[in-house]
């Protein structure tokens, strides 16, 4: 996600030193050497803050086991950076190889007790491939102060180094361009989330008179919740989101289009397939689709959930590749039959119903995540089932 404008600095000949870094971090990783947190700690976490200007052996600057609420928790963060004596400006909790999603809210709220009088401006969670970033010093719930994850393992390497000088480099934490820089990341990612959110909402206003486009529909909505965007972004967006098209919204509705009622799907009644290999799913559509704890409404989403929940566990691009039909790059592919997968740097090309659910039920599998989709076939003669409801289910 990109702001409107980027302000750091990258001290004289640091860069080739951290792109190598990088790129040897990141074969390390692929090879699975890092075979424990204190690897991670140490050999990863330890070795970027160097890069970054941090004197990793100086306490003053880099406190290793920090005791953030000494009286009330026996607890201990894993480091706490500090650029005055006894301010901490950064907390990191370390987690092994492919573990960050893994108890994750526990983990927000440990690093929220921590820092419970908002003295460290950042908060990171990484475990050595993947760093979740928060910036403090705004208003809501920890989660929602989360606005960026960089993936050394599947980001572009000069993303890489360009998102780790912006926020975690000592020189921008000390002239205040790293705050800057997550204020405006922070602000551009709570707009993309509402539009998320407000996407199904603006479709529905389009059926009800006074039949606006979808687009001049989602203007208005962000409008009425504090968040001023154009038309063009609206239709960028829309244009951006998996499975949908201006082309297929009505822009002057001749007539009241026909409301699609929301089917009811009785479990009981719906006919229960094995998860590999189910019946044919071609003229079919998703009720409800979970992958976990997240939702999805169509087949390819399911998928682009499941991509995501694997950026975010630690995934690199050649690892989903191993065991993937699907077709995944990394990049900014975006109009070459490519959709993003949102808060990640991969992008994957949509596919038919079957091939989407072999690819989630793979990447479920992969992440041991439960997987559960109510769907039904269209009253087809070359559906499986025409006119039936169907579950799929896999649990670990």
């Amino acid at each position: 996600m990109q702001t409107e404008q980027n302000e750091y600095v990258i001290p004289k000949d640091s860069s080739g030193d951290m792109r190598k870094i990088i790129t040897d971090i990141r074969k390390k990783l692929r090879d699975d050497s890092y075979c424990n947190e204190a690897c991670v700690r140490f050999a990863i976490v330890g070795r970027l803050l160097q890069s970054l200007g941090w004197d990793i052996w100086d306490p003053c600057q880099v406190r290793p086991e920090f005791s953030a609420v000494p009286k009330e928790d026996k607890k201990k963060v894993d480091f706490a950076l500090f650029l005055k004596p006894n301010a901490p400006a950064v907390f990191i909790e370390a987690k092994k190889v492919g573990h960050v999603a893994e108890n994750l809210e526990k983990t927000e709220e440990q690093l929220r007790n921590y820092n419970r009088d908002m003295s460290a401006e950042f908060c990171v969670i990484t475990d050595g491939a993947n760093w979740r970033l928060y910036y403090e010093h705004t208003a809501g719930t920890f989660s929602s102060k989360f606005f960026k994850n960089i993936n050394i393992g599947s980001d572009k390497i000069e993303d890489v180094e360009r998102s780790f000088f912006m926020f975690l480099s000592k020189i921008n934490m000390k002239n205040g361009k790293a705050a800057k820089n997550a204020r405006a990341f922070l602000k551009s990612m709570r707009r993309q989330n509402a539009m998320e959110e407000l996407l199904p909402k603006a479709k529905r206003l389009t059926e009800e008179s006074p039949y606006p486009s979808q687009p001049e529909a989602l203007v208005k909505l962000m409008k009425k919740d504090g968040h001023e965007i154009s038309r063009k972004e609206a239709e960028d967006f829309i244009k951006s989101a998996p499975g949908r098209s201006l082309k297929d919204i009505p822009q002057v509705p001749s007539m009241k289009p026909e409301v699609q009622k929301e089917r009811p799907l009785p479990e009981s009644k719906a006919i229960q397939l094995p998860p590999e290999p189910p019946d044919s799913l071609a003229f079919t559509s998703i009720d409800l689709g979970e992958f976990g704890a997240e939702n999805a409404k169509s087949w390819n989403e399911l998928v682009r959930v499941g991509l995501k929940l694997a950026v975010q566990g630690g995934y690199v691009i050649d690892r989903l590749q191993k065991y993937l039909t699907a077709q995944v790059k990394e990049g900014d592919v975006a109009g070459k039959g490519f959709h993003p997968v949102p808060g990640t740097s991969i992008f994957f090309q949509n596919m038919n119903a079957d091939t989407a659910w072999k690819n989630a039920l793979a990447l479920a599998k992969q992440l041991k995540c439960e997987i559960k989709v109510k769907f039904h076939w269209r009253n087809q003669d070359a559906a499986a089932h025409p006119g039936e409801n169907g579950v799929l289910h896999w649990s670990p």
